[in-house]
């Protein structure tokens, strides 16, 4: 759901490297996907990966920004039509568990 904040981790060593999410547009617009650490510590390396289209070779949007300094703060942007699914994938460059929270916005 569209707006619904997600919390999840990573454990690559546990063989848990990656999460799925599919987001659906209720409207057409901008629909903005951002992560952020969960709890104390060093941040763990997200990335942050948007495929529309049902086209999961190439990224339609990517980051690995590490915005404000935070290597868990990352923020991707895709034009959507109204219905459209969007996968989600969050990636990380870490071997340790890492929990973060995934939310998403809609702008018409």
């Amino acid at each position: 759901e569209v707006g619904k904040a997600f919390e999840d981790g990573l454990d690559p060593e546990a063989g848990d490297s990656w999460d799925w999410f599919v987001l659906k547009a209720a409207e057409a617009g901008t629909l903005t996907v951002v992560t952020r650490q969960l709890g104390n510590g060093d941040a763990p390396d997200l990335v942050l990966e948007v495929y529309t289209g049902g086209k999961f070779t190439d990224a339609q949007d990517r980051s690995d920004q590490d915005l404000q300094s935070n290597a868990a703060s990352e923020s991707v942007s895709v034009q959507v039509t109204a219905g459209e699914a969007v996968h989600v994938r969050v990636t990380g460059n870490f071997t340790r568990p890492a929990k973060y929270r995934l939310s998403s916005s809609l702008a018409p």
